[in-house]
């Protein structure tokens, strides 16, 4: 057993490094997701007292609504914590970036609430007018899960490589060879 105990050890760190930045991601998607909601719904306030929000909920302010959105993110996110877990490093942020305009067109999609409408329309129409908030809360996110994901993977330097602890061996016992 204390031949694998070095093997687990990584194992184990490695593992622990890879959900700590699953849940970190699935944290920001939570944030920007809402951040977006939030921002791409505020002009309407302005123009409208009563909103309808992915044709859930009619006739209510902002505020009401504002809940619903961020326990709406919060699903998504838990929901999308095993696919973050299990998707390679180098892939997480496609991942992140595909479900979050995936969730971003459904959601509008909802909101339309009609099946006639075409996807151009759909994006032209919801999507189209709030680019830049689309940029300012997908990119930060992005940017900050690529340098999490160096900082947690970065090469570790070893204390005692085992090819050492292998070496300092006596070679006299054929039986077991030091490698």
């Amino acid at each position: 057993m204390s031949k694998w105990l070095p093997t687990l050890r990584r194992l184990g760190r490695w593992f622990l490094r890879k959900l700590a930045l699953a849940v970190l991601t699935s944290l920001l998607f939570m944030l920007s997701f809402t951040l977006f909601q939030y921002a791409s719904w505020w002009p309407a306030l302005t123009e409208d007292a009563s909103l309808e929000w992915s044709g859930l909920s009619s006739g209510h302010t902002v505020a009401e609504l504002a809940p619903t959105m961020l326990e709406f993110s919060v699903v998504l996110a838990c929901a999308f914590l095993p696919l973050f877990l299990l998707t390679p490093r180098p892939l997480l942020l496609p991942l992140f970036a595909g479900l979050w305009l995936w969730q971003t067109y459904d959601l509008d999609f909802m909101t339309a609430t009609a099946s006639t409408w075409q996807p151009h329309e759909i994006i032209w129409s919801f999507i189209q007018p709030h680019t830049h908030w689309l940029l300012l809360t997908l990119l930060p996110p992005l940017l900050l899960i690529r340098h999490l994901g160096r900082q947690l993977f970065a090469a570790t330097p070893t204390v005692q490589p085992e090819m050492t602890l292998l070496a300092d061996r006596p070679s006299g016992n054929l039986r077991h060879p030091p490698f």
